[in-house]
């Protein structure tokens, strides 16, 4: 497995002896994996918030959804979870999203922090409680859309959905084209699904 593979500090992370180099224990990461038709594994990559793995070693990731994609001149994956740390180096957990290669490697990727205009309609002010859950491709009006759908808490107990669209992934993949989301004061009941016409 390599670490953030097609980022400027390679690393295959069976190399790395957690006991020599005085590590600790290695944080979840965002794990993608792809399996020919025979059931054998072509690659296995960890992804995470920091470029560096070192510095990403004890920064927690999760990834929620991946659909294909079309990206660089072939195909590839877009990918959307959660991440501690991030490009820039930012800090805190967040939500965020990846295009990678068919190979795995990273083309691009987006922390989404407070002030992101997919952000800033929920009213929060950190990132810490927001987590994409799914996406979905779909085609329309000559472009390639992505629909986000998440959750967030928005304090006192209280959990709300939001819809994310993004209208050209080809071309503006991590620009938000409208947000809307619930006021649900109970999302999810007992048993079922809950939530208002927000």
């Amino acid at each position: 497995s390599a670490y953030n593979p097609g980022l400027s500090i390679p690393v295959v992370l069976a190399n790395v002896n957690c006991a020599t180099t005085g590590l600790g224990d290695l944080q979840p990461k965002i794990n993608v994996a792809t399996i020919d038709l025979n059931g054998n594994m072509v690659w296995n990559h960890l992804y995470g918030g920091p470029d560096d793995y070192i510095a990403g070693w004890d920064m927690g990731a999760s990834g929620k959804c991946i659909v294909p994609i079309n990206v660089d001149g072939g195909s590839g994956f877009y990918l959307i979870g959660t991440a501690n740390g991030g490009p820039a180096g930012t800090s805190g957990a967040r939500p965020m999203a990846i295009r990678i290669r068919a190979d795995g490697t990273i083309v691009d990727r987006h922390a989404f922090l407070y002030t992101d205009p997919s952000i800033t309609p929920l009213g929060m002010a950190s990132t810490d409680e927001i987590r994409p859950l799914g996406i979905e491709k779909i085609a329309f009006g000559g472009t390639t859309h992505l629909a986000v759908t998440g959750r967030y808490f928005a304090g006192s107990g209280t959990s709300k959905a939001f819809l994310w669209d993004f209208d050209d992934i080809d071309s503006t993949p991590y620009t938000v084209s409208f947000v809307q989301h619930t006021d649900s004061p109970e999302l999810i009941g007992t048993g079922s699904t809950q939530h208002d016409a927000g």
